[in-house]
């Protein structure tokens, strides 16, 4: 008697294919079952074979290709802004340090026109800053309802750390912002610690580097500020 043959695996359904593309998809390694083919009857050509992008090979070309933010940091001295403070007392709602530290932001962006035109804080879009008055950025501040929710792509993101002591060092970038500035200071602090994070491809070295230094002096010199 014939002994019998152990079974074997079936073969799948042919795929039509061109001889070219069959003897490029086995030089690369790609199985012809992973092809659409743009072909006559969904025949797979040499085309399909050569234009064949593997998902994980371009997943993993975008992590490579994204480019870590940059970042610039700085000591202000709040010594004025404390002595200026006092002045504004009677005011209603209280004028508070980060509504300083807004306007300050606002008139150094002049000196960085393409870093942004709108701050945000607290997930909301303040716009026209530089255009108001401390009281006036203060009760914009305080209305819920004063700002859109959502943040634009080319924001700056202004975060403010009520803390004395704190040096921030490393602060992740929003999602689609161009900037974020990170303000660690508070009402009886001698110094504010900044940082500021940048998208390396939407804004220069030199650009960032003139904005935290005009966010600065117009702290360090606040009287510019309300002139």
């Amino acid at each position: 008697m014939t002994p019998k043959r152990a079974p074997t695996d079936q073969p799948g359904p042919r795929v039509r294919s061109t001889p070219y593309a069959r003897r490029l998809a086995r030089e690369r390694g790609i199985p012809l079952s992973a092809l659409a083919g743009t072909g006559p009857n969904g025949r797979v050509t040499g085309k399909d074979v050569t234009d064949f992008v593997p998902a994980v090979a371009t997943a993993a070309a975008a992590t490579v290709h994204a480019p870590m933010p940059a970042a610039l940091a700085a000591s202000v001295s709040l010594a004025a802004i404390r002595d200026l403070l006092p002045q504004f007392d009677d005011v209603v709602p209280a004028i508070e340090l980060v509504d300083v530290c807004l306007k300050a932001t606002a008139a150094a962006l002049r000196s960085a026109p393409d870093l942004a035109t709108v701050i945000v804080l607290d997930s909301r879009r303040l716009a026209g800053l530089d255009r108001l008055t401390l009281g006036a950025i203060a009760t914009l501040r305080q209305e819920s309802d004063s700002a859109d929710e959502v943040a634009d792509g080319g924001d700056l993101v202004v975060t403010w750390i009520d803390r004395a002591g704190i040096r921030p060092v490393a602060m992740p970038m929003p999602e689609g912002a161009a900037a974020r500035l990170v303000i660690a200071a508070s009402a009886d602090s001698d110094r504010a610690e900044c940082l500021l994070s940048y998208d390396p491809r939407r804004i220069g070295d030199s650009e960032a580097a003139d904005f935290l230094l005009a966010f600065k002096a117009a702290m360090e010199i606040p009287l510019r500020l309300i002139a």
